[in-house]
């Protein structure tokens, strides 16, 4: 079953996907294994519109957000096994 499916214009779709039958545990960044996945995007234009087309979805999110300990601006959200996801690019 797909919970939500993200589509961009240039054919990137990634789809969110839970298992109702699955083992009940959500992911945690602190056991050993995968800690998050970040997708580089072309502009901060780009996460911007990826912002925007999670809130289209209803899909909690960060917002946009720029750190002084990066060199860009990222958004990041997370998935129904809660693994964090994000959506990064560069500053100019």
């Amino acid at each position: 079953m797909v919970d939500a499916a993200l589509a961009h214009v240039p054919g990137f779709v990634l789809g969110l996907v839970s298992h109702n039958d699955a083992v009940k545990a959500l992911f945690d960044e602190m056991r050993p294994g995968l800690d998050h996945l970040e997708f580089l995007v072309p502009s901060v234009e780009d996460v911007q519109l990826w912002a925007n087309r999670l809130d289209e979805f209803g899909i909690q999110n960060s917002g946009v957000k720029s750190f002084d300990h990066t060199a860009g601006v990222t958004v990041t959200f997370r998935d129904p096994d809660n693994i964090q996801l994000e959506f990064y690019a560069l500053k100019p």
